[in-house]
C-alpha cells in the first residue's frame, strides 16, 4: 500500500530549499576579480591576522567578522596542508595574491549563503515558539523570497551575520517579556545586545526593545544591571582593541559617525524596504503595525517598536543605502505573514474553504511575486560575466601590450595588470606583506599588461598602493602624451560631463560595453552605486549583466 505523502512536513524543508537555492547561484559573481567595494574590507583583516598582530587598526566596522574569517582559513590552511594543496604558509599566502577566488568564495557561502539560509529557519522558530506554525512558515516564505536578504547573500560583510543575531536574541528577548525576570535571562540578553553590536555597531540598537520589554514587565529590571556588564564584556572580549587601542577606536567611530548623516524620511521606506519584500508585504506590515493601536499584542508591538525605532534612527544617523534596512526586515516580514492570516480568519468565516483558501493564495502569491522575480533576475545578470570582465577580455584583445591607458573612474573600470617593471618599481621600500603581494602579483600567469595611469580629481588626495601614478581628470589632461587610450565607466550618459565631452572631440571611439539588453539604453536606473549589483526593479528588468556601461577611446 503507497503511503500518504506528508506534505506538510515537507513545507519547511522546501521553504528553506527555495531560500539556499536563490543565495547560491551567483556566489561566484565577480570572481577572481574583486568587484564589490566592502568585501576586500573583511578578508584582507582576516588574511592580515595571520601576521598575529590580531589589532585591525581598523574600527569603522568591528572586526569580529574578520577574526571568525581568520579562524575560517585556518581551518582551509590545515586542511589544504593535510592534503597536500599547500606546502607551506607561503604557498597559501601565494594562491591569495595570485587567485583570491577560493578565499573569497569560502568566505561568501559561510557568512552568506548558510548563514542567511539559516536566518531563515532561525525565523522559523522565532515565530513558532511564540505563535504558530503557519505563521511561522509563512515567514519563513517571504524571508526566503526577501530580495534584499537574498541578494546580500551572495557576499561578504557584517550585515547577513547582524540580522542572524537580531533574530535569535528575540527568543530571549521574548522570553523575558513572557515573565522570566531572572539574572540568567538578563545576562544572556546582555551577552546577545554586546554580540550583535560586536558584529556591527548598529546592533546596539536591540537596547530599545529590550528597554520596552523591561517596561513592560517591570520584573525584568532587577536584570538590568547584569545586562549591561554581560554586554560590555561581550563586546570588549569580542572586539579587544577597542580597549586596547581606545583613542584610535575612538577617532575612528568619530570619524564612522561623521559619514552618517541621515536621509530624508521617506527615503529607505519608498527606496530600500520596497525595493526589498515590494508593495504588498510593506502595505501589509505596515497595516498590521498601524492595527495594533486597535487590536495591542505585546510581542508583535515588540517586532513593531524595532522596526519604527530602528527606522528613525537611519533617518537621523544613517546612510541612504539599501542594506542599512536588513535588520528590520524579518520583523516586517512577520508583521506581513501574521496579517495575511488574520485575512484568511476573517476569510473563512465569510465564504466557503474553497473560495477562502483561493483568495489567500492569490493573496500569498501576491507578496512573494515580486520579491521571487527580483532574485531571479538577479542571479541571472550576475551569472553574466561583468562589463568590467569583458571590457577587460576586449582591451587584451585589441589594444597592444605595453600601451599607456589611462583609467577613468578605477573602481568601475576593468581590472588590467600592471608592466612588471612597474610592479617592481612600486615593491621598492615595501617590507612585509605589503612586498609579498606584489611578489604574487608578479607571479601570476600571463595576462598582457600596460602603464596605467588613474584620472582622479584631486591628484594631492591619499591613494591605494596600486590606484597610482595618478593625473588630473579634466579636459586639459587630454593634451597629456602620458597615455594613449583612456577607459572609462561612466553613470549617466545624460549628465554634462565636460571631460567626457572634451574626449568624444578629440579621441576616436573604439567601443562601448553596455550592460543592457539593448544598446539604446544607456541610462543607469539607480542613483546609488552599483557595488553589489543592481537593486531596482527597472534597472534588473533592462539589464543583461552588472557594472556600468564602459566606453573605450584612442587619442589622436
Amino acid at each position: 500500500m503507497i503511503k500518504r505523502i506528508p506534505w506538510d512536513r515537507l513545507a519547511l524543508p522546501a521553504i528553506l530549499l527555495l531560500g539556499f537555492a536563490l543565495r547560491i547561484p551567483a556566489v561566484n559573481f565577480g570572481l577572481p576579480h574583486l568587484y564589490h567595494a566592502d568585501e576586500p574590507i573583511v578578508v584582507n583583516h582576516a588574511l592580515a591576522y595571520g601576521s598575529w598582530d590580531f589589532n585591525p587598526h581598523f574600527f569603522k566596522i568591528p572586526p569580529l567578522a574578520s577574526y571568525l574569517l581568520f579562524i575560517s582559513y585556518g581551518i582551509y590552511f590545515v586542511l589544504g596542508r593535510a592534503f597536500g594543496t599547500f606546502k607551506s604558509l607561503q604557498d597559501f599566502e601565494s594562491l591569495f595574491y595570485s587567485d583570491p577566488t577560493s578565499f573569497y568564495l569560502i568566505a561568501r557561502i559561510i557568512f552568506g549563503v548558510l548563514l542567511g539560509t539559516l536566518t531563515i529557519y532561525l525565523l522559523y522558530r522565532l515565530v513558532l515558539k511564540f505563535f504558530d506554525r503557519p505563521r511561522a512558515l509563512l515567514s519563513a516564505l517571504f524571508l526566503s523570497v526577501c530580495f534584499l536578504h537574498a541578494r546580500d547573500s551572495h557576499y561578504i560583510y557584517a550585515d547577513i551575520p547582524l540580522v542572524f543575531v537580531l533574530v535569535g536574541s528575540f527568543f530571549v528577548l521574548l522570553k523575558i517579556l513572557k515573565g522570566d525576570a531572572s539574572v540568567r535571562a538578563g545576562m544572556q540578553m546582555g551577552a546577545l545586545l554586546g554580540l550583535a553590536a560586536a558584529v556591527k555597531y548598529n546592533g546596539a540598537a536591540l537596547i530599545i526593545p529590550y528597554a520596552a520589554v523591561c517596561i513592560l514587565n517591570p520584573k525584568a529590571r532587577s536584570g538590568v544591571l547584569f545586562a549591561a556588564l554581560a554586554a560590555a564584556i561581550t563586546f570588549v572580549a569580542l572586539n579587544p582593541y577597542a580597549v586596547l587601542d581606545y583613542s584610535f577606536f575612538l577617532q575612528e567611530i568619530i570619524q564612522q559617525s561623521q559619514s552618517n548623516t541621515g536621509v530624508p524620511v521617506t527615503h529607505h521606506f519608498t527606496y530600500s524596504l520596497n525595493g526589498s519584500v515590494g508593495p504588498v508585504i510593506l502595505g501589509l506590515g505596515c497595516l498590521a503595525m498601524i492595527r495594533l493601536f486597535f487590536r495591542w499584542s505585546p510581542i508583535k508591538g515588540i517586532f513593531a517598536l524595532f522596526c519604527i525605532a530602528y527606522y528613525l534612527i537611519l533617518v537621523h544617523a544613517g546612510q541612504p543605502y539599501d542594506r542599512y534596512v536588513l535588520p528590520t526586515l524579518p520583523f516586517l516580514i512577520f508583521m506581513a505573514a501574521d496579517l495575511v492570516l488574520e485575512i484568511k480568519t476573517t476569510l473563512d468565516k465569510h465564504l466557503k474553504p474553497a473560495y477562502a483558501g483561493g483568495l489567500t493564495t492569490v493573496l500569498i502569491l501576491a507578496c512573494i511575486s515580486v520579491p521571487l522575480t527580483k532574485c531571479i533576475l538577479w542571479n541571472k545578470i550576475m551569472l553574466q560575466p561583468d562589463v568590467r570582465t569583458l571590457a577587460k577580455e576586449w582591451i587584451e584583445t585589441n589594444i597592444p601590450e605595453g600601451s599607456r591607458v589611462a583609467i577613468d573612474d578605477p573602481f568601475h573600470a576593468p581590472r588590467l595588470q600592471f608592466t612588471q617593471a612597474r610592479l617592481h618599481e612600486k615593491k621598492k621600500g615595501l617590507t612585509g606583506y605589503r612586498r609579498r603581494r606584489i611578489e604574487g602579483y608578479l607571479a601570476r600567469s600571463y595576462h598582457p599588461s600596460y602603464h596605467l595611469v588613474f584620472l582622479v580629481r584631486d591628484v594631492t588626495s591619499p591613494r591605494f598602493l596600486f590606484a597610482e601614478p595618478v593625473a588630473a581628470r579634466d579636459p586639459a589632461a587630454l593634451h597629456d602624451r602620458r597615455f594613449d587610450y583612456v577607459v572609462s565607466a561612466f553613470a549617466k550618459v545624460s549628465t554634462a560631463d565636460p571631460f567626457l565631452e572634451e574626449l568624444h572631440r578629440k579621441a576616436d571611439l573604439l567601443t562601448r560595453i553596455t550592460p543592457y539588453k539593448s544598446s539604446a539604453i544607456e541610462e543607469v536606473f539607480d542613483p546609488q552605486p552599483l557595488t553589489a549589483g543592481p537593486f531596482l526593479w527597472k534597472d534588473l528588468w533592462a539589464r543583461k549583466r552588472n557594472g556600468y556601461p564602459v566606453v573605450i577611446y584612442k587619442l589622436r
